[in-house]
């Protein structure tokens, strides 16, 4: 793939997300839900926008049950002095 088409992809990427993060600030419901998720360590914004769209959680539990409910499992994919922690599905389907 081209460094062309993947800044664009990025871009593309950047726009829907800032379009998402300002309709999740008229809705006190999925705004705390962003801030639950994004709470735990290893998940990233985008990951954060992915999981609440495929997600359906019942209310009252805290991000790690969250966390254990969506079946993620943090696991460092990176080795080295620069290791970066990941979340990343456990069981797919």
């Amino acid at each position: 793939m081209s460094t062309r088409l993947l800044h664009r992809w990025k871009k593309r990427i950047d726009r829907l997300t800032a379009v998402i993060l300002l309709l999740v600030d008229y809705y006190p419901e999925l705004k705390q839900t962003l801030t639950l998720l994004a709470g735990i360590k290893g998940i990233a914004e985008t990951s954060v926008i992915a999981l609440m769209g495929v997600l359906l959680l019942p209310p009252g539990l805290s991000h790690r049950e969250w966390f254990k409910f969506a079946r993620l499992e943090p696991k460092a994919l990176d080795s080295g002095p620069d290791t970066r922690i990941y979340a990343i599905p456990t069981e797919l389907g």
